[in-house]
């Protein structure tokens, strides 16, 4: 469940990127308060933020290690959003 609501704070995050704001240090933060909010495995170095003239592409990787009685899965993640970026 928090991967999911991690996955749509992302998305929100990539929707604001046309407000002055927010930009690619301030998305960096609110991701990372958010994953720490929710206890998830992410750190500065597993988001990547990319803009071009027209686009926002967020890459967010993480490793969770989901456990089984006797059993332990390793579920590599990656949460990406691409938008627009309309600028005034």
């Amino acid at each position: 469940i928090s991967v999911g609501e991690f996955d749509k704070e992302i998305g929100i995050l990539a929707d604001r990127a046309n407000r002055r704001e927010y930009n690619d240090q301030r998305i960096r933060k609110d991701i990372l308060a958010k994953a720490e909010s929710l206890d998830l495995p992410v750190n500065r170095t597993s988001i990547d933020i990319r803009r071009t003239s027209n686009r926002i592409k967020i890459t967010v990787r993480s490793t969770l290690d989901v456990e089984f009685p006797g059993y332990t899965y390793v579920w590599n993640k990656e949460h990406y959003h691409e938008r627009p970026l309309f600028y005034n």
